[in-house]
């Protein structure tokens, strides 16, 4: 979802893995000149956590041991450290998010990336691309990711790094033309270029490439020649992206889809290459197929992932709610939450971060209490008892008491 403009309203049972125990991190920052340095200081700061790659429709370990991953996602780290009314600091709140000893249990954590934060742009306006310098970038990544990476390391959790661009206004093609958005495509791989080399060495990081490629998207079924079209064209778009991290990582690549990632079942058409592929998706209760509960399958309108998950791996990247009016992301627990989450615990190819663990960004996991820094948990400690917060919270622990 695009959630770049909030800050600036709000200014004024399935096999998990049994993490082991944690290493030290990155510390300091770390010099652009020698890439080679640079990548060798990333891989030092590895978890005890085995490295995943795909086999079938499954995650899995080294050992073949298949991997359902569970967790949350939080905000844009640079923006999470520089909004001092937020309350936390990022660190802070993946520190809160992983302890155990105040029932947290996630094992991954997803952390995205905004172009608009890499460059300091406005606030609720998506830039055109490119929207950050290749300077900008590697300040951002010494300043902001690279802690919370070596922070996922300590605290023995995975961590996605998610290119966050969104914003409708940026189309990553248009079919009518028969042409890709060469300078959306051109940002992305500046970006891929050198966040796969840093952490190439780091077992605990896995990519999503892109959040929510645009216009035009797949509204329909596969069975429609149109939608073929439109998932072959965008293959011209994904495609040479993957193939920048394949030069420098093997790492689980996690792939969106036209339309704001609702459609993974393009993989059923022709998948992207390059191994070690899982696909993403993003639901919310006001999409029409969260109304139909009609998530497995084919629908006239798109939305359903028609079974993808048979034959390649699924990571819903995002999906959330709150006992609210908003036409996309109101609902409740019993309307959305457990039926959803029912579906999600169906198969075991299927791994999951709920959106999102903050106090603005929606829909929001916490609330703010008398305090800035008092995070309250929805539906457990503040908000209506229908809201997503202590929910998920309760999941993630029972998925780890089953194991």
């Amino acid at each position: 979802m695009n959630h770049s403009d909030m800050d600036c309203r709000q200014q004024t049972r399935r096999t998990s893995i049994l993490l082991m125990s944690g290493l030290t991190g990155l510390s300091g920052c770390l010099s652009t000149d020698n890439a080679r340095d640079e990548k060798q200081s990333h891989s030092d700061a590895t978890a005890e956590l085995p490295p995943l790659a795909v086999d079938g429709n499954h995650l899995v370990t080294p050992d073949g041991t298949a991997v359902t991953l569970r967790g949350v996602s939080i905000v844009d780290p640079k923006r999470g450290s520089t909004t001092p009314n937020r309350g936390r600091s990022s660190e802070d709140v993946l520190a809160h998010l992983t302890d155990q000893t105040a029932g947290w249990y996630p094992t991954v954590i997803r952390i995205p990336v905004q172009p608009i934060d890499i460059g300091d742009t406005e606030h609720g306006v998506a830039p055109t691309p490119p929207a950050f310098t290749q300077a900008e970038l590697e300040t951002y990544l010494s300043s902001y990711l690279d802690p919370l990476v070596a922070q996922c390391a300590a605290r023995n959790v995975y961590a996605i790094i998610d290119f966050h661009r969104d914003g409708e206004k940026i189309p990553w093609g248009s079919l009518r033309e028969e042409s890709i958005n060469q300078s959306l495509q051109a940002e992305a791989t500046v970006f891929w270029e050198t966040v796969a080399s840093r952490y190439a060495d780091a077992d605990h990081v896995l990519y999503e490439v892109y959040n929510e490629p645009t216009t035009p998207g797949m509204w329909g079924p596969t069975s429609d020649p149109a939608i073929n079209d439109i998932w072959a064209l965008f293959l011209t778009f994904m495609q040479p992206i993957v193939d920048t991290i394949r030069n420098h990582s093997d790492t689980v690549a996690i792939v969106g889809s036209p339309g704001w990632s609702t459609s993974p079942e393009g993989a059923l058409l022709d998948p992207v290459t390059g191994g070690n592929i899982a696909y993403a998706y993003h639901v919310y209760p006001g999409h029409a197929v969260s109304k139909n509960r009609a998530w497995d399958g084919q629908t006239a309108g798109g939305g359903g992932v028609e079974a993808v998950y048979e034959t390649h791996p699924l990571f819903v990247t995002e999906f959330g709610w709150r006992d609210y009016d908003d036409r996309w992301l109101g609902g409740t627990t019993a309307d959305f939450g457990e039926p959803f989450m029912n579906w999600l615990e169906s198969h075991d190819a299927i791994s999951w971060t709920a959106w999102c663990a903050d106090v603005w960004w929606e829909p929001a996991m916490f609330v703010q209490g008398a305090e800035p820094d008092e995070w309250l948990l929805r539906g457990a400690d503040s908000g209506s008892d229908e809201d997503a917060g202590q929910f998920i919270k309760e999941q993630l622990a029972a998925a780890a008491a089953d194991n």
